[in-house]
């Protein structure tokens, strides 16, 4: 967080906390990033349909830089009694994600290569590694749980916070649909509002 300064009528100094984080940008998208390409914003698109009438439907993306999200937007049509929508972050299998805490699983040497891993595959005390890194994704936080939807809602539902939350850039974006009754004519559309080092 940064603090950000300006004047009151008097001369007197105004001094109050933002959620912006140094040297970057409010950015407000409904995409993913390319990052085969190197593309800001033109990755996965955060809309999810159920053409197929299954009961689960997954729109997954990355961005190329660390990011820090801060409010969410939803809007909806045709949605019916029990379809809900969530938002993880999930490491994918085999990606090392550094842990601030050191409390990984594994630990690399200057040259990337893992020099210990321990045989633990859940939370414990033998967690002393300086990264996480594991052989089958990990989903390590639900920013959304589970919001259900029900009939139109074109005007959009905000999710507000007063913080920003990182999301590494090695972690993926997973919107997850949920609809038990395989509603067929059900849209979502998602919109993120980050701060990131660049726009475009």
């Amino acid at each position: 967080m940064v603090k950000v300064t300006n004047i009151y009528e008097d001369g007197s100094p105004k001094v109050f906390t933002s959620p912006k984080q140094e040297d970057t940008y409010l950015y407000i998208t409904g995409a993913a990033d390319d990052v085969i390409n190197g593309v800001v914003g033109e990755g996965k698109s955060f809309v999810l349909t159920n053409e197929d009438g299954t009961n689960t439907v997954v729109v997954e993306g990355k961005f190329i830089d660390n990011v820090y999200l801060k409010d969410g937007y939803i809007t909806w049509q045709n949605a019916v009694i029990g379809d809900r929508l969530s938002l993880e972050l999930v490491l994918p299998a085999n990606i090392p994600l550094a842990s601030t805490t050191n409390t990984g699983n594994a630990v690399y040497d200057e040259n990337g290569v893992i020099t210990y891993i321990t045989s633990s595959s859940t939370p414990d005390d033998t967690w002393i590694g300086t990264h996480m890194y594991f052989p089958i994704e990990v989903v390590v936080n639900r920013f959304v749980n589970k919001v259900h939807m029900l009939g139109d809602n074109t005007v959009g539902m905000v999710i507000e916070s007063s913080d920003a939350a990182l999301i590494p850039k090695e972690l993926a974006v997973r919107f997850k649909l949920v609809t038990p009754s395989g509603n067929t004519a059900i849209v979502a559309s998602i919109a993120m509002e980050l701060y990131r080092t660049r726009t475009v």
